[in-house]
């Protein structure tokens, strides 16, 4: 069977329920005999049969889930590895947000970013994985401006909530620290960094 993006052969089997947007790359496994709070109970073998590819469609509408099998994962991997992704985030209305590249699972580069009216504004300086970067809120006001290294979170410069005022950032410094995240202008978590990776989240005031 084709991809979709990439026109290329690929190999899959299919599960009935096409349910499952948003869990790409996700595995798919069997869990035998009791299961409590997520964690399997017992000396029976966990299996997994593949990873979530993504669905199955026929006019727009999801038919199955299309499932990479479980001896396929390693070369699936290694296929991706050296392949930039090109990422559109769209706003709640379906209008183009922001372009941006992924290599290697970081960010790489800014393609553009766009205000409510579908206008180019500044995207920042990131070229191949360094520099900085601009975020705007859904609204078009300034988000932040990020420092990037080698596609990692180095630094944040500012924060600001949705209607300008600055939000308190954290300890991050040179990639080691901390970093709140906010949901509009209400405090939801703080993740840890260490030299740019992300080592743990918890909801730490």
């Amino acid at each position: 069977m084709s991809k979709y993006d990439k026109r290329k052969s690929g190999r899959y089997f299919l599960l009935e329920d096409p349910s499952v947007s948003g869990y790409s790359g996700s595995p798919v496994v069997y869990i035998q005999g009791t299961v409590t709070n997520f964690i399997p109970l017992g000396n029976e073998p966990t299996i997994c049969y593949g990873l979530i590819h993504g669905q199955l469609l026929d006019e727009g509408i999801g038919k199955f889930s299309l499932v990479v099998p479980s001896k396929y994962i390693v070369e699936t991997i290694e296929s991706v590895l050296d392949t930039v992704l090109i990422q559109k985030i769209p706003r709640s209305d379906g209008t183009l947000w922001c372009e941006r590249e992924i290599y290697k699972g970081k960010l790489w580069n800014i393609i553009s970013n766009y205000d409510e009216n579908g206008n180019l504004v500044n995207k920042g300086t990131i070229q191949n994985g360094n520099g900085t970067i601009i975020h705007y809120h859904p609204n078009g006001t300034l988000h932040s401006e990020r420092e990037y290294k080698n596609g990692l979170l180095w630094n944040v410069i500012s924060l600001f909530d949705y209607n300008g005022k600055p939000l308190e950032i954290g300890t991050l410094k040179d990639g080691s620290g901390t970093f709140k995240i906010y949901y509009g202008n209400e405090y939801e978590k703080t993740r840890q960094y260490l030299n740019g990776e992300i080592i743990r989240e918890f909801d730490f005031r």
